[in-house]
């Protein structure tokens, strides 16, 4: 998608793996075998090979039941994430998948404001790419003013949670180094949508992975 005007920070998805990951259905919730049902979904898409580029190449996803076993693909559309089986799964079967996801710029925003856990500053101690606030995983709250986004990367940052995490990269417009992150929790106070587009306030709770 093309940059907002003004934009202050802009949010792509970087290269990541999900390794049995749930399927879900079409709705989003997790995908159970009923003994008839071939089509599934992937949680968070597209799908890509391991260098980023969409795919539709079964071999580029894995699926798996509940006992390891593997699963036949018979067909994938990357970019939805919809997974074909070449026969279905018993009634009662829990489906998982082993894939690849990566987006450039999805959305854009004219403001962004962070907080870090225990109510202190980002600090950089001697030129740290890693802000030096306390042991373990930092929370942040992320809040994106006049977002504009793709409204498949909504669809798939609200789906994030603490058992599957999606990272994101945040680039300000006046440069220095990104912020990367893994969203457990997500909501987006939509205004109004333009085509594909939607427009909001997109707040994120995230652990930090790294500054740079």
């Amino acid at each position: 998608m093309g940059p907002l005007k003004g934009y202050k920070a802009r949010i792509s998805i970087p290269l990541q793996q999900f390794t049995k990951q749930r399927l879900v259905k079409e709705d989003g919730t997790e995908a159970v075998g009923d003994g008839s049902t071939t089509v599934f979904y992937t949680q968070f898409f597209p799908v890509t090979d391991s260098s980023g580029n969409t795919t539709n190449d079964t071999s580029n996803i894995t699926v798996y039941d509940e006992d390891d076993n593997v699963l036949t693909v018979s067909d994938l559309d990357g970019a939805t994430g919809k997974i074909t089986l070449s026969s279905a799964p018993a009634s009662g079967t829990k489906l998982y998948c082993t894939y690849y996801t990566k987006t450039d710029p999805v959305a854009y925003c004219t403001g962004e404001d962070e907080t870090y856990d225990h109510n202190v500053d980002v600090v950089h101690q001697l030129a740290s790419e890693d802000p030096f606030l306390v042991s373990g995983p930092r929370t942040i709250t992320i809040t994106f003013t006049r977002a504009i986004a793709d409204h498949l990367f909504i669809k798939n940052i609200t789906c994030a949670s603490e058992e599957n995490p999606f990272r994101i990269k945040i680039e300000e417009y006046s440069g220095g180094p990104a912020l990367v992150c893994d969203v457990v929790s997500a909501s987006f106070d939509a205004r109004r949508g333009v085509n594909d587009l939607v427009e909001g306030t997109l707040t994120l709770q995230a652990k930090f992975v790294s500054r740079g």
